[in-house]
């Protein structure tokens, strides 16, 4: 850097020496003047934009992002395309600039081609004699106290790291702000994630939906565009469906919101298939890559390299999220290292990390960032080799679970989660001959029995069986699963012969005990649920026998589990209880928090059975449970101890609170614990008055699934009239607390409790803010602390 540099005032040549130990600024007492009078009229002379449509939202990271420039002089917004990082910057540099006596400097760089000359052209600074752009702007800034607000980075980030690593060394007193969708990666600099908008919650009512940011802003801009258009109980969930499918992100909620004078809020939702095509409103005034949401993916796709626009192709298939190894599947062949490309889409915002750092599946793409990237993939000649990346990596995940009676719970867990990517690899599959589509067609109707087997799955393994060979790979895993539709169905004659095919044609392979014990299993389950337990403890009989020459001890434990129900319900609870103990004691050594919770439901049923009601109490105390339908038959189970021992109200109280967490019943479901629930019931009944007994049955009825639950264990009655702020949290909040303290991740959530990852992070944020946490470390403790109380 040259020392001999012009006066800031008129750019005459300054004279030589120090003053006061400083380098001279001004050649004389006028030009001091003249730059004292110039700062007092600052507003004037850099004015930062302001906008006639109201800021919304964003008080979190305002709040955050003021503070942290009083610690860093250095920070980057960084995030997707249309998060909304350029208004943030303006709003935050308009709400702190009284802390910046010598101004604060807007440079926008989306059509710059250097950032020097760009920041020399806002602060009107001229470039004297050799002196370079750089040189002329960090003399301009040097012993000012200023905020340069740098905008739209991402094209030049090479420029302005090197740029703003100058400023910094020679304006100490310089602050920089910069927008960006990867971080300028210079000492000192803080990347700030710019995030999407607060979620709704799915079912929220009307003032659920009004505490979302996304909501609000949509709310307002579409209220701009159609004066009086208004949130009401007919249009709010198709509001709060369109929000979360635009992920929260600022841009696409405005280009929305501007349909709204044309098209409803329901009308928006059914055409977002074709987004791009619709959300093209954008302001005349803005930006050219803000005036669609294509132009603002387009921008970002145009700054990559060719290996990493072929990475963002191939990512796009998948629809849920992804971990690093699904992705070096499906990356495989390209021309770079697969995790060096999946780290460059991060650091570009278009690849995010999911909230739970430490997820097993911690990636995934925005929704719209990923119909961008597909439809890029479409037509194109590696769409080949991606699609079919994805069906190897589902079909690996999909293997354990189908190629013995007891996979791992980690291992369902996974599969569950992958049930998006599943439904849409099956769809596409059933149209050729791939045998794998028999795989991965049971593994969808595998993950959808716990919220109900959709009725296209039926048809998808129907297509599956005709498209392949009769001898072809996972042929019976499918008949298993179509056997369980048509129990579904109430075709109990086609079920029972469609398990028989499946343990016939298994039984023709040898090499594979596994899937014939599974064969086995599913034969049981058809035969039990269709009223012949003789034939389900027979099938099962031979499934364990079978298990014990694979070396499996944790498939013949499930299956054991399995043949001890049977058994009990047989009327045997003592050969039962022989059945069970040594699978419970292999859950218990393989740690597997599932089927440990499962065994002790069991041995409090065979305990129940016995009539010694207090060991068959202690096990139901440690059965926690975690679906709603488990949870159910906890409580049904504290209900038939409660008439036993003679408590008729709190019978009733579990009792209601159960029904109405499970709700009726399946027709084809085994009559063996209804019938014991039923007889519990109405004894309960008759020792009560029916007016107390109505009373009992209704405010039990009444209750959450947290409440309920701490009523069973602790036998006290919550003040259902009161408000209460140990239940701050709905029924839902309270599941996705208590997994969250169980240490399952977003997507583990996800598949227990038959929700998208999005719903869960929308719940997460929920929780936070009515219990006023901020981490999910906190969540955690604060939910295991409430579980701590109840026992």
């Amino acid at each position: 850097m040259s020392e001999k540099r012009p006066c800031e005032a008129c750019d005459a040549a300054l004279p030589p020496g120090e003053v006061s130990g400083n380098l001279p600024r001004y050649c004389s007492n006028a030009c001091r003047q003249r730059a004292y009078r110039r700062r007092q009229r600052a507003p004037a002379a850099h004015p930062l934009p302001q906008r006639i449509d109201r800021f919304v939202g964003r008080r979190r990271e305002l709040a955050e992002l003021a503070a942290l420039l009083r610690r860093t002089r250095l920070v980057t917004l960084v995030g997707p395309p249309g998060a909304g990082k350029t208004r943030l910057a303006v709003e935050l540099a308009n709400r702190i600039r009284g802390r910046y006596p010598d101004g604060v400097h807007l440079v926008p760089l989306h059509q710059a081609s250097r950032v020097a000359p760009a920041v020399a052209a806002v602060l009107a600074v001229a470039t004297p004699g050799r002196a370079t752009s750089r040189e002329a702007v960090a003399a301009a800034l040097a012993g000012r106290t200023a905020l340069l607000v740098l905008d739209t980075c991402e094209h030049l980030v090479g420029d302005c790291a090197e740029a703003v690593a100058a400023l910094a060394r020679y304006a100490p007193g310089l602050s920089v702000l910069a927008t960006s969708r990867e971080p300028l990666r210079v000492p000192g600099e803080v990347a700030y994630p710019v995030p999407a908008l607060g979620l709704p919650p799915d079912g929220g009512s009307v003032p659920d939906l009004l505490r979302s940011e996304a909501v609000e802003l949509f709310i307002e801009r579409a209220g701009e565009s159609a004066p009086g258009f208004a949130i009401t109980e007919a249009n709010a969930g198709a509001v709060a469906a369109l929000c979360r499918r635009l992920d929260g992100l600022p841009l696409a909620l405005e280009l929305a919101a501007r349909t709204v004078r044309l098209l409803p809020p329901d009308a928006i939702v059914s055409r977002l298939h074709d987004r791009f095509a619709l959300l093209t409103a954008g302001a005349r005034t803005a930006a050219p890559r803000h005036r669609s949401l294509w132009a603002a993916m387009t921008w970002s796709y145009d700054l990559l390299s060719p290996g990493e626009q072929a990475a963002f192709r191939r990512l796009s298939v998948f629809t849920g999220a992804f971990d690093a190894d699904a992705a070096a599947v499906v990356l495989s062949g390209l021309d770079g290292v697969p995790a060096d490309l999946l780290a460059a889409l991060e650091a570009r915002s278009l690849v995010l990390r999911a909230d739970d750092v430490t997820a097993p599946t911690p990636f995934r793409m925005l929704e719209s960032v990923r119909w961008y990237a597909h439809r890029q993939l479409l037509g194109h000649p590696d769409a080949g080799a991606a699609h079919d990346g994805h069906v190897a990596y589902l079909a690996a995940l999909a293997r354990p679970v189908f190629d013995s009676a007891g996979a791992a719970d980690a291992q369902v867990h996974r599969l569950r989660a992958a049930r998006d990517d599943l439904a849409d690899v099956v769809a596409r599959l059933v149209a050729g001959p791939d045998e794998r589509q028999l795989l991965l067609a049971s593994a969808l109707a595998f993950t959808r029995w716990g919220d109900g087997a959709t009725a296209d799955t039926g048809t998808l393994i129907e297509h599956a069986l005709t498209n392949t060979a009769v001898e072809a790979p996972y042929r019976g895993a499918a008949l298993g699963q179509a056997a369980w539709l048509a129990v579904k169905a109430g075709q109990p004659e086609r079920a029972r012969d469609l398990a028989r095919q499946a343990v016939a044609l298994q039984g023709r392979r040898p090499e594979r005990p596994g899937r014939l014990t599974l064969a086995y299993r599913v034969l049981g389950r058809v035969c039990a649920a269709t009223g012949d337990r003789a034939a389900a403890v027979a099938a099962l009989r031979q499934a364990v026998a079978t298990s014990d020459t694979t070396g499996d001890p944790f498939g013949t434990a499930v299956l054991r589990y399995d043949l001890a129900w049977h058994v009990l319900r047989q009327g045997d609870p003592v050969y039962a209880a022989r059945i069970a103990e040594p699978a419970a004691r292999v859950f218990h050594t393989t740690g597997d928090c599932r089927m440990v919770s499962r065994s002790q439901y069991l041995a409090g049923m065979i305990a129940l059975a016995m009539d010694d009601l207090d060991t068959a109490a202690a096990h139901f105390r440690q059965a926690v449970p975690a679906p709603d339908n488990q949870l159910a038959g906890l409580l049904e189970a504290h209900g038939v101890l409660a008439v036993r021992a003679g408590v008729a109200v709190r019978a009733l109280r579990l009792l209601g609170a159960a029904q109405a967490l499970r709700g009726p019943a399946h027709p084809w479901s085994d009559p063996w614990w209804p019938d014991q629930v039923a007889y519990a019931h109405g004894a309960a009944r008759a020792a009560l008055p029916a007016e107390r007994a109505d009373h009992a049955w209704a405010t039990g009825r009444r209750l959450d699934a947290r409440q309920a639950l701490d009523y069973a264990l602790r036998d006290v009655w919550p003040d259902l009239d009161a408000t209460d702020t140990r239940y701050p949290l709905n029924r839902r909040e309270w599941q996705v607390a208590g997994l969250v303290a169980a240490a399952l991740t977003n997507a583990n959530i996800a598949a227990r409790l038959n929700l998208s990852v999005r719903s869960v992070e929308a719940y997460l944020r929920a929780i936070r803010a009515k219990l006023g946490l901020r981490s999910r470390a906190q969540v955690a403790a604060w939910a295991t602390a409430q579980a701590d109380s109840s026992v």
